[in-house]
């Protein structure tokens, strides 16, 4: 995804499976992850599969944004990290774990800290098309920011940083001042649909989830990113995810991004009998 503004992220680390972070979890369980990421059907996901995929989301975002939801024991708020003292011991951290001289868990055993995986929201699961070179399996989440916490890119893997509510993202993309990759694109346009933070999050403690893997094919000689409620899904050659109810239970808002000129649009709204 060079040269793209994405959501921080990135790939699973063995050590996020690993009894050393499970341990750091707080009040929450490998069992309580595994039941809170809907099943993808005829793929096995493990307690601790599931629960690796919160650390992960939690590690990379301290990573590469420099915000850590994790949290003293025993208290119900973030870590704050706008002491100035705090902030340089943590951009050290920083550092530490990019190079390999610590990882996560020696980070976290150092400061006694417990990670906030209960405040994590899952609300997305896209799979990158079977025609497509690199291949993506993806879970989305959202979370709060922490108070006394501010984003600062790692200059490493991200070499630029934007703050913007889904709305702005998109007017930025719009104009020509960001780039975006379809998911990306739709994925904001998802969460630009609640009114605010508030009803963002409430929506995505409630919305039940289920995998999204599109096929792209071209349509009306254009070249479209089918979602499998569109009607052109069927006849558009492609790997589909077998056991998922029919329609599509995630079938609303539009079923296709298209290449237009030199940018994506969503468009349709269909769902197919």
């Amino acid at each position: 995804m060079g040269g793209m503004y994405v959501f921080p992220g990135g790939k699973l680390d063995e050590e996020d499976s690993g009894e050393a972070l499970l341990s750091r979890m707080g009040n929450v369980t490998p069992a309580d992850c595994r039941r809170s990421l809907d099943e993808t059907p005829k793929r096995d996901l493990t307690a601790e599969a599931a629960a690796a995929l919160f650390i992960a989301s939690i590690r990379e975002v301290f990573e590469e944004a420099g915000v850590l939801l994790a949290r003293r024991e025993g208290e119900d708020h973030y870590v704050r990290l706008d002491d100035e003292k705090v902030q340089q011991r943590f951009s050290e951290w920083r550092l530490k774990l990019r190079s390999g001289e610590a990882d996560f868990a020696q980070i976290l055993e150092s400061e006694d800290l417990e990670l906030a995986v209960d405040n994590l929201a899952y609300f997305a699961h896209w799979l990158t098309p079977s025609r497509e070179r690199r291949r993506y399996d993806t879970r989305f989440f959202v979370a709060y920011q922490p108070e006394g916490q501010e984003p600062v890119i790692d200059d490493h893997e991200i070499v630029d940083g934007v703050w913007r509510s889904p709305q702005e993202a998109i007017a930025d993309y719009r104009r020509g001042d960001i780039a975006l990759a379809p998911p990306t694109l739709r994925i904001l346009e998802d969460l630009g649909s609640q009114s605010s933070i508030e009803a963002l999050m409430d929506w995505a403690n409630e919305r039940q989830v289920w995998p999204i893997m599109p096929r792209v094919g071209a349509v009306d000689q254009k070249i479209a990113i089918l979602l499998p409620w569109d009607p052109a899904f069927a006849s558009t050659e492609g790997e589909m995810l077998e056991g998922l109810p029919e329609p599509h239970p995630m079938a609303e808002g539009p079923s296709r991004v298209v290449l237009e000129g030199e940018q994506w649009f969503s468009r349709g709204q269909f769902v197919a009998d």
